[in-house]
């Protein structure tokens, strides 16, 4: 009985220890906040009262019913899982797709930029070093031009911006408090402006002595330049006036008027300058003389040449209000054009391009021909230069108004204002590579027709042996040369009768030469075209520049000045002492600098390594051995 009983007392004893541990470990689970990863006995998921951790225990088991499951059933796990990455996909590309988003207008007008001006360098570098002297000295003509019309026109428009703002519309003392802001009233600012202007060149002209050449042939250039906006601005905004704009018959008067008033001004110019000098210094003034007429002819051109294209644009136009007719001189975009605006646009400015070859082929006037009794072949040369300046303002106003509905239909979000920048900046990219084109085709069409006083040089072949170039085309005739170069008998190739030769059966020398000069003036046209693309292009920037800075909100004409200060400053020296020089150079010139470069290139070993006495000593010892 005895050892039963401490028996007994054991396994009791035994039995609360377990109560008591099971208690405590209860205790324990009821006052946890986590979750248990582990799996606990069945008895546990069952045991009554409301646990934190039932709920895990039943995710748990849960999950081990479907592990069961899928031993059973793989294939429906499968397609499930399948038919869920299928969903994550598609809401992953559904979130991409409203991640992504469209480039807004900085981004995409900075892009633009960035690789339109990096194909412009690198082109600029081929054209200025090409073979050709034709193509070479246009092309120096056209980069002339381009800068020129930049620095004019942001000269005037900050002049032409202090005197409308600060002078005629600022109250007193600082203005005259003019409140009508009419075109009358800019009308008047700018023929001030334009009388300023031509005082002060045609004496800056005369002051030049006829030695300096440089500085006669940039007054004589930018001065037109200057001119030629000044003007703009006068009989523009005239067009414009109430009295004129009504009907397309007043707009073509205004034309008439500036017809007049340039070609005389230029008339009353040298009476006026006449009297002030002897007969010597008269005589001695005749470069200064010539350079103010080629300076009379450009402003003149270009101004009339515009207001000629505005007229067009007006008869274009479908606005109900005759003042939207018209493109704005400064601000604004294409008012409501015809759908076949762009065609009848690009129509005329073809038609006046040939024109202006023809008339300076066939009907210039003999030297000392006068028209009238009076006027010379003054008239002629300016109605010649007129045709051309005429067409390109046409081609620079169709390609406007062409792009200019294109970004209006295809991104419908942008404004009126942010279309015809765009447009502005994809046109003189557009012209750009159309002049070049232009230039390089009429350039061989003229070398095809034109006989050349001197033959082409021939086709060079240089071969290096290590110390110096040899050059075959002493011995070789141009076409062995070139047969060499590609391994065919050319010289067997029965001869193809050239277009000029049947031209010059039927025109003669003398006429083919008078034609391929004349097709060469239409060349020197295109320059124009690129500056006033490049021109209405940059005009945009340079306000957005001075007007945003938070310097400049409470003094924008300050703001306008500055900034046309600075490009002035930093642009106008690098134009003066690198661009004129080379635009001064005639085709002969341009040769002769070719011949140089392809002779310093033929002769040139590289850049040259010197070696050491020890170094060439260690060099023979091991050749030798």
């Amino acid at each position: 009985a005895g050892p039963d009983l401490h028996g007994a007392r054991r396994e009791a004893i035994a039995m609360r220890c377990n109560v008591w541990w099971l208690g405590i470990a209860l205790v324990g689970l009821a006052s946890s906040n986590e979750e248990v990863g582990w799996l606990p006995p069945k008895e546990f998921v069952h045991l009554p009262g409301d646990l934190p951790t039932k709920e895990p225990l039943l995710h748990v088991a849960e999950a081990a019913e479907a592990a069961k499951t899928s031993l059973s059933a793989p294939a429906v796990i499968e397609g499930h899982e399948m038919a869920t990455d299928a969903h994550g996909e598609a809401a992953h590309g559904g979130a991409e797709e409203d991640h992504e988003e469209e480039p807004d207008a900085v981004t995409w007008t900075t892009a633009l930029l960035l690789i339109g001006f990096l194909i412009i360098f690198v082109g600029i570098l081929y054209l200025v070093n090409c073979t050709d002297e034709d193509i070479r000295a246009a092309i120096w003509g056209m980069i002339n031009t381009t800068v020129s019309i930049f620095c004019a026109a942001t000269f005037d428009n900050a002049v032409f911006r202090f005197f409308h703002f600060q002078v005629v519309l600022s109250p007193p003392p600082r203005g005259f408090g003019l409140k009508d802001d009419t075109p009358e009233i800019k009308s008047t600012v700018g023929i001030t402006f334009a009388l300023m202007a031509s005082i002060c060149l045609h004496v800056s002209l005369f002051m030049v002595s006829s030695d300096n050449h440089q500085l006669l042939f940039s007054i004589r250039t930018i001065g037109g330049h200057v001119y030629a906006f000044a003007s703009i601005l006068t009989f523009g905004f005239l067009q414009e006036s109430e009295f004129f704009r009504m009907e397309l018959q007043g707009v073509l008067a205004v034309v008439g008027l500036a017809f007049v008033v340039m070609v005389l001004s230029y008339q009353l110019i040298l009476w006026l300058a006449k009297p002030c000098m002897s007969a010597v210094q008269w005589q001695e003034c005749r470069v200064q003389r010539g350079m103010m007429k080629e300076m009379q002819l450009d402003a003149s051109a270009i101004s009339i040449g515009f207001l000629l294209c505005q007229s067009i644009c007006y008869w274009l136009s479908e606005a109900p209000d005759p003042k939207n007719r018209f493109i704005p001189i400064l601000h604004g975009y294409p008012s409501e054009q015809k759908e076949n605006s762009f065609g009848i646009l690009c129509g005329f400015a073809t038609t006046l391009l040939i024109a202006s070859a023809v008339w300076s082929i066939y009907l210039r006037p003999s030297k000392g021909t006068k028209v009238c009794g009076c006027i010379g072949p003054f008239v002629f040369d300016y109605i010649g230069v007129l045709l051309s300046c005429t067409g390109c303002w046409c081609l620079q106003r169709a390609g406007l108004i062409r792009l200019f509905h294109i970004f209006k239909r295809s991104e419908g979000e942008l404004v009126d204002a942010m279309a015809c920048n765009r447009a502005m900046i994809v046109n003189a990219f557009v012209m750009s590579l159309l002049a070049v084109v232009c230039v390089i085709v009429i350039d061989k069409v003229a070398d095809s027709v034109q006989k050349k006083e001197t033959p082409a040089s021939p086709i060079r072949i240089l071969v290096r042996d290590g110390t110096e170039g040899m050059n075959k085309s002493e011995s070789q005739s141009p076409l062995q040369q070139l047969g060499t170069l590609t391994g065919l008998d050319l010289e067997n190739i029965p001869s193809v009768p050239r277009g000029s030769s049947g031209l010059t059966e039927m025109l003669g020398d003398d006429e083919l030469s008078r034609l391929g000069a004349g097709l060469r003036t239409v060349m020197t046209g295109f320059g124009l075209l690129v500056g006033i693309c490049w021109d209405k292009a940059f005009e945009t920037a340079h306000e957005t520049v001075a007007e945003t800075v938070p310097v400049f909100h409470a003094h924008p004409v300050i703001g306008t000045g500055l900034v046309a200060a600075i490009l002035l400053l930093f642009v106008v020296p690098a134009w003066y002492w690198y661009i004129v020089p080379n635009a001064m150079k005639d085709e002969t010139e341009h040769k002769q600098d070719i011949e140089h470069q392809q002779s310093l290139m033929a002769n040139s070993k590289g850049p040259q390594v010197e070696i050491s006495s020890s170094e060439s000593g260690e060099a023979e010892s091991q050749e030798s051995a």
